[in-house]
C-alpha cells in the first residue's frame, strides 16, 4: 500500500514539473516567430533603402516616387510617366 501511495505522489510531482517546462518551450517558440517577422521587415527596409524608396508607403505619397538627383529631390508622377 505504501508503494502505491509513494508512486502516486512521485507521479503528481513529476507532472507539476513537466507542465511549466512545456509552457516555457511554447513561449520560446513564439519568440522565434516574432524574430523571423522582424528579420523579414529589416530585409524589406534594407531593400527599400538600396532603391532610395521609403520602406512603408504613406497615404500622402500615393502615385509618387522620390528620386535623388545630385542632392535634389524631384517628385515624379507614376501615372503620367
Amino acid at each position: 500500500m505504501r508503494k502505491i501511495i509513494t508512486n502516486l505522489l512521485i507521479f503528481f510531482f513529476a507532472l507539476l514539473l513537466i507542465i511549466p517546462v512545456e509552457g516555457i518551450a511554447k513561449k520560446k517558440h513564439i519568440h522565434k516567430d516574432v524574430k523571423k517577422i522582424k528579420n523579414k521587415n529589416q530585409v524589406k527596409s534594407r531593400k527599400a533603402h538600396k532603391q532610395n524608396l521609403p520602406a512603408k508607403k504613406h497615404k500622402t505619397n500615393l502615385g509618387k516616387k522620390h528620386k535623388k538627383i545630385k542632392g535634389k529631390i524631384e517628385d515624379i508622377d507614376l501615372k503620367n510617366g
